[in-house]
């Protein structure tokens, strides 16, 4: 156990508290308020790693554009070449083109994927879809169908779009600096290059009454290093040793109007060092957290650390830092605050990445499915073209079987060698006359041609093989069509 953790249980298991007392402020006072304190400093000195933003859906969103714009009807993507000069394209909506409502908002991402076609005979995401080999007929049936699909992932897609002051608060570092003005004041690394100016935001005359107020303005506790200097130094007017830490001992640290920088560094030294994090915004509002739920309230006041009527840091008056009108409202009295109010700011803007990452996933994943859906629609599309042409083949009469048997009847010359061969004989007497086909015969079964199910003489439903396969090709269609229109 190190020497911080055993002082902090000593202090637990002597009822020490950091809320108002009646009794003089004694050493451990405000070891809970320090150490929630140093939680803030830490990250402050952390390497911060913040979750990056999730945008796999914009790939994914890309490329169903493209497999939307290769099935589109010609006129259409023409509109996108610039025919001045070729392989140019119209970057924006050309002068005294007529525009739809939605083309300035989708003009670019349009162009994209009309350029994104150049090598369409090679495109591997074409060839997946089986677009390339899809006739242009099957790819016209489809189209509505593709563009459905694309437009049902445009709206996916703008439900992850992260504002731009979430991504400004975030990336490039920007969080590292907010947690480190927060703490110090200023973008530095550590306590030890931080100044008087930047912890306090001004020079000298830090009277500790005026000064131990959070407030955003000059001389003020607007840092956790000024927080830390209220709850934990030593006043020259009466000393209280190990407040904060059993190491730090009387030495009159802050004497009149002027504070001892160096002194204040050492304590602040006191926090752990930092290391590599990850911040999540679970983490930093917990921290926040820990400081706020050591704020105690006399009055109408809330006060952070050990306070008996004020924070002139006597043992007779407190060690603490004062919060303006708290009990009234406690968000309100620290919203403004840099050291809380900015770190409140930055958790909100850290959740909501966390929340558009969630939406980025969900989307790239419903976008994926898209995608897939397309290959079905172009794959219904061919088989749909297919069994169309298949019906319409059937259901026109064979004249085959009828050629053949009138040669066979026009060769007989009596009316008993016609009979025999199943013809009709149309004459006078047994050689007068000729041999024709019986009417009908050599025909193909219209009815079955046409996919019903008919009845033989005997009652019973027909279920021959041509009937059955008719069947098949006029229903069929009826399920592509839903998956297609």
């Amino acid at each position: 156990m190190d020497l911080l953790t055993a002082f902090l249980v000593a202090a637990l298991l002597l009822g020490v508290q950091t809320g108002p007392v009646s009794a003089a402020v004694s050493a451990g006072q405000n070891s809970v308020t320090f150490e929630a304190l140093c939680r803030l400093i830490t990250l402050a000195k952390s390497q911060i790693v913040v979750p990056p933003k999730v945008s796999t859906q914009a790939a994914e969103l890309a490329k169903l554009r493209k497999l939307n714009m290769s099935v589109s009807d010609k006129k259409w993507r023409e509109l996108f070449h610039d025919t001045s000069s070729p392989g140019k394209y119209h970057e924006k909506i050309p002068e005294g083109m007529p525009a739809g409502t939605n083309w300035q908002q989708h003009w670019q991402s349009w162009v994209e994927a009309e350029k994104a076609l150049q090598t369409a005979a090679e495109d591997a995401d074409l060839k997946e879809a089986g677009i390339t080999t899809a006739a242009a007929g099957a790819l016209a049936l489809a189209r509505h169908r593709i563009n459905e699909l694309a437009n049902e992932a445009e709206r996916v897609a703008q439900q992850t779009t992260e504002a731009a002051d979430v991504s400004a608060a975030l990336d490039n570092g920007a969080a590292q600096k907010t947690l480190r003005h927060a703490a110090f004041g200023a973008d530095v690394a550590d306590e030890s290059t931080a100044t008087l100016d930047n912890i306090f935001g001004g020079k000298n005359n830090h009277a500790r009454s005026a000064t131990c107020e959070a407030g955003t303005g000059e001389k003020k506790a607007r840092t956790v290093a000024a927080a830390i200097a209220c709850a934990c130094l030593d006043d020259n007017r009466d000393a209280v040793a190990a407040a904060c830490h059993p190491k730090h001992s009387a030495a009159e640290d802050w004497n009149g109007g002027t504070v001892s920088l160096n002194n204040l560094q050492t304590m602040v030294a006191y926090c752990p060092k930092g290391k590599r994090i990850t911040l999540t915004a679970a983490d930093l509002t917990t921290a926040i957290r820990a400081v706020e739920d050591k704020i105690t309230i006399i009055s109408s006041d809330g006060y952070l650390g050990a306070a008996i009527n004020n924070c002139d840091g006597t043992t007779a008056t407190g060690l603490c830092v004062k919060f303006n009108n708290y009990a009234t409202n406690p968000d309100e009295s620290t919203a403004k605050l840099p050291w809380i109010g900015g770190l409140k700011t930055l958790a909100q803007n850290l959740a909501q990445r966390e929340i558009n990452n969630h939406k980025a996933t969900a989307a790239t994943d419903k976008i994926k499915k898209n995608i897939a859906a397309v290959k079905f629609a172009v794959s219904a599309a061919v088989e749909y073209t297919k069994l169309k042409a298949s019906a319409s083949t059937l259901s026109k009469p064979s004249s085959g079987a009828t050629q053949a048997q009138q040669t066979v009847c026009a060769s007989k010359g009596t009316k008993t060698t016609c009979t025999a061969a199943n013809c009709k004989w149309d004459g006078k007497n047994e050689t007068d006359g000729e041999c024709k086909t019986k009417d009908g015969q050599g025909t193909t079964n219209a009815a079955g041609a046409q996919g019903a199910e008919t009845e033989g003489q005997d009652g019973k439903t027909n279920t021959n093989t041509t009937a059955s396969n008719s069947f098949v090709i006029n229903k069929t269609p009826l399920w592509l069509a839903v998956l297609l229109f």
